[in-house]
């Protein structure tokens, strides 16, 4: 969230796609130069930036941003999944059969108790890591 904001406070400032990529986050470099490519785009259409972030779980957390009724799958959601502590190393491939099983099983248990799929996914994260101590 800090980063983010960061980079949108240097944007609205005027700041230029070089003005962002040079500032300091703790964000992956590859993450900063999206979002600085996203925040740069004139009018950018929800194409236009699913282009620039690539990937379901990218595509996913997106999603969740907007509220709309999706889950971003990934280690930690996979290990939620399973009931159990899976370090993000013995985390399996998710490919497209398993992330569309995970994805169906949060939906249905987010119904049954009346959230959205990324509320829940969000309530269990923040859980997760309170049990865990990450």
């Amino acid at each position: 969230m800090q980063d983010a904001e960061s980079m949108v406070k240097v944007y609205s400032a005027g700041g230029t796609f070089d003005d962002l990529v040079q500032l300091k986050v703790c964000t992956f470099g590859a993450n900063k130069i999206k979002a600085a490519r996203i925040l740069t785009l004139n009018c950018a259409s929800d194409t236009e930036i699913k282009e620039i972030l690539k990937g379901p779980k990218m595509i996913e957390f997106y999603h969740c941003i907007q509220e709309l009724a999706d889950v971003c799958i990934d280690g930690h959601a996979y290990s939620v999944w399973v009931g159990d502590r899976i370090t993000l190393a013995n985390v399996p491939s998710i490919g497209v059969k398993l992330r569309k099983t995970i994805k169906a099983d949060y939906k249905l248990a987010a119904e049954n108790l009346g959230l959205q799929p990324y509320e829940l996914q969000a309530i269990t994260w923040v859980c997760w890591r309170r049990i865990h101590g990450v």
